[in-house]
């Protein structure tokens, strides 16, 4: 939603903010986040910061093309809901599976 934020106020057109929005958020559907000791720690710091800098990456690449094709952003959408429903409960910011069982604490 950043992405689609950033073109809108740079004035862009709505299919512009919609390309943005969509191939913003493509690279990270299904990604777990793993708490480690009940906090979140790295990669989801990390993945949150990159996330950030491909926003403005794709906002300025959509704001480039004056009609930007358009896989959509309802199906990225409802593939990042799918994925969401397919994972393991575990790996769902649970702190009970991923690298949040598997840190040794010093």
């Amino acid at each position: 939603m950043a992405a689609a934020g950033l073109v809108a106020v740079n004035s862009g057109s709505n299919r512009q903010l919609l390309y943005a929005a969509e191939r913003a958020v493509e690279p990270f559907l299904g990604l777990a986040c793993d708490p480690s000791g009940g906090l979140v720690q790295d990669p989801c710091i990390a993945r949150n910061a990159a996330a950030a800098a491909h926003a403005v990456e794709m906002a300025r690449v959509a704001l480039r093309l004056p009609d930007p094709p358009r896989i959509g952003l309802d199906i990225a959408v409802r593939t990042m809901a799918e994925k969401g429903q397919a994972m393991m409960g575990r790996y769902k910011k649970s702190s009970l599976g991923g690298l949040a069982v598997n840190v040794v604490d010093c």
